[in-house]
């Protein structure tokens, strides 16, 4: 992995995918500010394999974590997670979308940057 954290390659890989999702798209902003003028052809697929390598970073006990550290109501993150999680791991939901979804569907006290970062640091390397 060379000098790259576990956390670090986490994080590199969810950015990539959300640009790779997006990028699928006719006519949607890729990062940098351009435009996709065709579907970009997926040639790698990457799994999750789900505490394995990586502990299970956005489950449960992660979410509700969050919820108190944010001040969140658990309750309505939970149901809003449950509605769009699965389409977002479809791939027909950006992980912004999801965000925007399940946590910013209001203004907040806190960045965005700030979030994801939280939800970044929930992927530790297994103890396996």
């Amino acid at each position: 992995m060379g000098s790259k954290t576990v956390h670090e390659h986490a994080r590199s890989f969810w950015r990539w995918k959300a640009e790779v999702i997006r990028a699928r798209f006719v006519n949607r902003t890729i990062a940098g500010g351009g435009r996709v003028k065709k579907a970009i052809p997926i040639t790698t697929l990457f799994v999750d394999v789900g505490d394995v390598l990586l502990t299970n970073g956005w489950d449960n006990r992660a979410r509700r974590q969050a919820a108190r550290e944010f001040k969140l109501d658990w309750a309505e993150m939970e149901k809003r997670h449950g509605l769009v999680f699965e389409t977002h791991e479809e791939g027909k939901l950006t992980f912004e979308e999801y965000l925007d979804w399940v946590v910013f569907y209001e203004k907040r006290t806190f960045t965005r940057n700030k979030f994801r970062d939280f939800m970044f640091a929930q992927s530790k390397p297994s103890p396996g």
